[in-house]
């Protein structure tokens, strides 16, 4: 069980294993880190609402999965950013690649939602696998995929939620009047 939240110390790592708690794929984490230590996760992406792979389980035979996550609206993004945009603290850790806490707290005020989604009713795991022992298996996988990459850019959880890295900044420096050149080299 605590595999996944032995390898993170970060608020996000710690709401993704709610998350995979709540979604019953936690007994399924050590092998789903196992299979992508052996390069057994094919083709991963984000796109906005959705991240989709290909897992290979038993032999070579590959099996799609996705996970959907509802995107927040253009209005919702504009509300966050707008509110983000004004406090120097924020700009500075985005700007270095840092997701803190603080972040998060401002999507919980200004929208009353998460970056990391907390009702399941609204996240959905789709795949091509034959039993929910491989589709569990799967989603461990497509997870640590995701953790692996989201460790390198947090802006992915951006991503996954609607707008990417670039078109974030970008929104950003429009509510903040336009950021310094410093910031934005």
């Amino acid at each position: 069980q605590d595999t996944f939240s032995q390898h993170t110390k970060t608020w996000y790592g710690e709401k993704f294993f709610q998350l995979l708690s709540r979604i019953g794929i936690t007994e399924h984490l050590q092998q789903g880190l196992e299979l992508k230590v052996r390069r057994r996760i094919l083709d991963f992406t984000v796109t906005p609402g959705k991240m989709h792979t290909k897992v290979l389980l038993e032999g070579e035979v590959s099996h799609v999965i996705d996970l959907s996550v509802p995107v927040f609206s253009e209005d919702e993004w504009n509300s966050v950013l707008k509110v983000l945009a004004q406090k120097s603290f924020y700009l500075a850790k985005l700007l270095t690649d840092e997701l803190p806490p603080e972040v998060d707290a401002a999507f919980l005020k200004t929208i009353g939602k998460s970056l990391i989604p907390e009702d399941l009713r609204t996240v959905r795991l789709n795949s091509s696998c034959t039993s929910s022992e491989q589709l569990k298996l799967a989603g461990a996988a497509l997870f640590w995929k995701f953790w692996e990459k989201l460790e390198i850019d947090p802006f992915m959880i951006f991503s996954l939620r609607g707008i990417g890295k670039d078109e974030t900044l970008a929104l950003l420096r429009k509510h903040r009047g336009g950021l310094s050149k410093q910031a934005r080299a």
